[in-house]
């Protein structure tokens, strides 16, 4: 066999694996996140508004795999199901590292990343992109890293020398940020758009899971020790000068980075305190039921229209603590959902639930019930609360498609879910799936419970084969982090953010 006859069978596989026929797909121009976002809003996603303009004539980089429209999220499921894949062999080989290895990894990955953003080192210099189809393969290799930190920084997390190194990094970082207002605007050290930048953040996510995990930790050891720790870094906040309120924190500096730890901190521990209060509500169906309705109600009330209409900018110190807080809302509503997803109802109210989403955003004619679109901003309090519905059937969703994906043969999905991921996404090219508006949220739901299905299995398939080089750790992770910022449990469940996903586990 010539080697142009060998090239051409290895496309047709590739071709049939990822779009279930056996020739590429045609290019399509340029996805424009600006259409959708507006500069806030995108600093809220913590992505770029630019994209690379060189680009390889390989229709892969022409492909878009955004967040944003149907077929864009249909891929990134293909996408998610070998960053699952990487994640799990990645978590498994941290399993079995000593300590100087972990600490070895950790500082030449970090330090390599930094010289490579000073000069040029083949590979680690190269571009990448978030919302094409090559970006996105190239990035999902790169989660066996970024499970490997996770892991690394929770088996540090027992350390109390580790626990105060981490959280006077944290501190440092805010110090070096407040030093330096422009560091926003300045520096770019951490560019997720390159594999150096993307190694890095990946290194430093180690002191992200480790101060999640030291919050966690905390409620383990004593529960009112953690609610008091909680309140009482509330209040401390209240009492913060305005210099430190009003500053603004890069997402995209090292400094920036390592002051996010803090608010990691906060998370759990307003994540731990909605735990206790959500374990509580279960107790009592009352409670249980009329939670989100009460708190949705609330949010209308003309005597909490100020706070509900309080912006907060997703860069600013003040807005980041008041984001923590509402982790309690956030876990309490997940938690909710997870339990309801456990009783004969769900079923039912997913396959409602379904309809009502397909004929909103989807059927162009239909005579079934229409939730009508409307923005849903990112970036106000009112705003997050009207969230939770959503998230509360986002909860129901990933644990039933969960317990699903347990019933069916990883392998099966892993070899045929991109294909089917691609025809699916053909079928509704026009349809918007924006994090902003009803209907995109509608929709992502939908294409949530496909999501947890392929990294369900993706995961399972990775972990199978590390399994047969490694025996299996005995110690279990709570998960890893994914390209989109959203948190991979040990299960291959997909959550929002990494402190549902600690405190699922814990």
């Amino acid at each position: 066999m010539s080697i142009a006859n060998a090239t051409t069978g290895l496309h047709q596989l590739c071709s049939l694996y990822l779009f279930g026929q056996p020739d590429f797909p045609q290019a399509e121009e340029t996805f424009d996140i600006n259409n959708f976002y507006d500069k806030e809003e995108l600093d809220e996603l913590e992505l770029h508004s630019f994209e690379p303009k060189d680009k390889p004539k390989n229709v892969l980089y022409h492909l878009n795999t955004d967040w944003d429209t149907f077929p864009g999220s249909m891929r990134n499921s293909t996408a998610s199901i070998l960053d699952a894949f990487f994640s799990s062999i990645g978590t498994g080989i941290t399993g079995k590292l000593n300590f100087n290895s972990k600490l070895g990894i950790t500082a030449g990955t970090f330090l390599s990343s930094l010289l490579a953003n000073k000069i040029d080192i083949p590979f680690l210099s190269n571009k990448i992109s978030m919302f094409n189809y090559a970006g996105r393969l190239m990035r999902a290799p790169l989660h066996v890293f970024d499970s490997t930190f996770s892991a690394i920084g929770e088996s540090w997390s027992g350390s109390s020398l580790g626990n105060v190194l981490t959280l006077g990094l944290s501190a440092l970082g805010l110090s070096n940020s407040l030093k330096n207002p422009k560091d926003f605007e300045e520096h770019n050290e951490l560019d997720y758009q390159t594999i150096n930048g993307t190694l890095a953040r990946s290194s430093l996510h180690n002191l992200q899971s480790l101060t999640s995990s030291f919050a966690q930790n905390i409620y383990k050891h004593s529960p009112i020790l953690g609610s008091a720790i909680t309140l009482g870094l509330t209040g401390l906040n209240f009492a913060l000068p305005e210099s430190i309120t009003k500053h603004h924190l890069s997402w995209k500096s090292i400094n920036g980075v390592l002051s996010q730890n803090i608010f990691h901190f906060t998370d759990s521990l307003y994540a731990g305190l909605g735990s206790l209060i959500s374990k509580a509500l279960t107790k009592s169906k009352i409670a249980s039921v009329a939670f989100l309705p009460v708190v949705f109600g609330l949010s209308f009330s003309d005597k909490l229209k100020d706070i509900m209409s309080k912006k907060l900018v997703f860069t600013e110190f003040n807005a980041k603590g008041i984001r923590s807080a509402m982790h309690g809302l956030d876990t309490i509503t997940f938690n909710l959902g997870t339990a309801f997803a456990k009783t004969p109802f769900a079923l039912p109210f997913l396959g409602a639930y379904s309809l009502l989403s397909y004929s909103s955003a989807l059927a162009k004619d239909s005579k079934l019930p229409k939730i009508p679109e409307f923005k849903i901003p990112l970036n106000k309090v009112g705003a997050l609360i009207h969230r939770l519905p959503f998230d509360f059937v986002e909860s129901v969703i990933s644990e039933t498609s969960n317990k699903l994906s347990q019933k069916i043969p990883s392998p099966i999905l892993f070899l045929l879910g991109p294909a089917v991921s691609y025809k699916l996404g053909s079928l509704f090219k026009e349809a918007k799936t924006p994090f902003n508006t009803s209907t995109g949220l509608l929709l992502k739901h939908l294409i949530h419970f496909w999501d947890n299905l392929l990294t369900s299995s993706g995961y399972q398939t990775g972990k199978s084969l590390t399994n047969l080089v490694f025996t299996e750790n005995d110690k279990p992770n709570s998960g890893s982090i994914l390209s989109d910022g959203r948190w991979l449990t040990s299960e291959g469940r997909i959550v929002s953010k990494m402190a549902l996903g600690k405190q699922l586990a814990s």
